[in-house]
């Protein structure tokens, strides 16, 4: 239950305020409660996409107009929530964007001297040892024959 306060009394009224004329502006309904057109524009937002997550403000300008736009890789039409947007729900965070392959590079194992790929984005991006050892067993059968630890050590012992 709501305790009815004064911003939530302004808050309802502003709300009805917009269902009485949806192409109404923000700056009028602001300058009619004496608050900041953000303001109301958050009030009414908030309001109306807890009822429906994928609503926009429909004016006269055309601002917020549903679009609808092709998957690049179903084909199928969906309304884009963003301007940005290229996949439909169902493909969403799932593949490569612009289908950009992602390059990888030839290493070889540390441990086993065995090759393997490994994505070049990976080490660009990291600042430490990565990419040096094929799997986790060999890694960790790196880490059992010399530990860090003791690799700190020789390597002052070998500068001397």
């Amino acid at each position: 239950m709501v305790r009815r306060t004064e911003k939530v009394e302004r808050n309802d009224a502003i709300l009805d305020d917009y269902r009485a004329n949806p192409y109404r502006s923000y700056a009028e309904i602001a300058v009619s409660h004496g608050i900041s057109t953000e303001r109301v524009r958050f009030i009414v937002t908030q309001h109306m996409r807890r009822v429906d997550p994928s609503w926009k403000k429909e004016s006269r300008k055309g601002h917020g107009q549903q679009i609808w736009k092709t998957c690049k890789r179903c084909f199928n039409d969906f309304i884009a929530i963003r301007s940005r947007e290229v996949y439909c729900i169902e493909h969403r965070r799932k593949g490569f964007v612009k289908g950009l392959k992602p390059q990888k590079v030839l290493r070889r194992c540390l441990s086993c001297n065995k090759s393997f790929e490994y994505s070049l984005r990976k080490l660009k991006k990291s600042t430490g040892r990565v990419g040096v050892y094929c799997s986790d067993v060999c890694r960790h059968h790196a880490m059992k024959i010399r530990p860090l630890r003791e690799r700190g050590n020789d390597r002052t012992l070998h500068t001397l």
